[in-house]
């Protein structure tokens, strides 16, 4: 019989991608708590990792707001996507841009980076570009997600994309900049990022290798932004999904109001994962 995931407390986490689906990630949390230990390990991929610099440096609420405060300026301008900025000078993606600005404000918060650098072991996954191309292991990634509905994908890594394990807290050592480049190369795909690299390595999002890339021991608490339904729980390992698809398109950088429904719904989900596993009070120490 399968042990109640609330019959144990958790020091693993892994931050899945998603884009701006990871504010659920947030106010998942922000309900989970009692059953959260001081970490030990977190793995990120993606855009998952913003929200973990978010949660370790505590100021989850305080991205959640910060990014509102951004896609409210965003929104005032040109949009996501404008030919007029570019020719004015500026980008024509906007993301890369105002990722960049929202990790730099988010740690440039007093302490933010020593929260880092002196916290949990942190992975953050990148893939290795492979020879094909970005834009073929695209493909792959998202044909395998529509026929598989996991976020543990394999049809890119046939096509030689290969994972890249990046030490967050050596990167929070180095300093802010390098907090940044780590972070918006994590979740860069072309075109709307430029190409990044890590020791003259091109990389891309982590999450074309493995989305919710788990580390090979332990009992993580996997932090899902899909409902996938091809991602059943085992024995060491906790997946707790959206209780249905997440309203917001994960590549919108205009709605502030949709990042607020996100983290409402975090909230929500994370109280019906405690219903439905019967939780009638706090956990009890290990």
């Amino acid at each position: 019989m399968a042990r109640n995931p609330l019959e144990r407390r958790y020091d693993d986490l892994v931050f899945c991608g998603g884009g701006t689906r990871c504010v659920w990630q947030g106010g998942f949390l922000s309900v989970f708590a009692p059953w959260i230990d001081p970490l030990r390990r977190i793995n990120t991929v993606s855009a998952g990792t913003i929200s973990a610099l978010g949660y370790v440096s505590d100021q989850a609420q305080g991205l959640r707001d910060l990014m509102c405060d951004v896609f409210d300026e965003i929104a005032k301008g040109p949009g996501n996507v404008s030919l007029r900025r570019k020719l004015s000078g500026g980008p024509f993606f906007i993301y890369e841009s105002a990722y960049a600005e929202m990790v730099r404000r988010l740690m440039s918060a007093a302490g933010a980076l020593d929260a880092v650098a002196d916290g949990p072991e942190w992975t953050v996954h990148v893939t290795r570009r492979p020879r094909v191309g970005s834009y073929a292991a695209m493909v792959a990634y998202a044909l395998d997600l529509r026929w598989n509905d996991t976020p543990h994908v394999t049809w890119p890594r046939h096509l030689g994309a290969r994972s890249v394990a990046v030490d967050m807290r050596a990167a929070a050592r180095s300093g802010l900049e390098a907090v940044v480049e780590l972070t918006v190369a994590a979740g860069s795909t072309p075109p709307s990022f430029a190409q990044h690299y890590h020791e003259g390595i091109p990389v891309i999002d982590g999450g074309l290798v493995d989305n919710a890339a788990c580390p090979p021991d332990g009992h993580p608490l996997v932090l899902l932004t899909r409902p996938y339904a091809g991602c059943a729980d085992r024995g060491d390992r906790t997946y707790v999904r959206p209780s249905r698809p997440i309203a917001v398109n994960k590549m919108d950088f205009t709605n502030a109001e949709a990042i607020r429904g996100v983290w409402l719904q975090g909230e929500q989900d994370a109280r019906i994962f405690l219903e439905q596993h019967g939780h009638l009070g706090a956990p009890s120490t290990r």
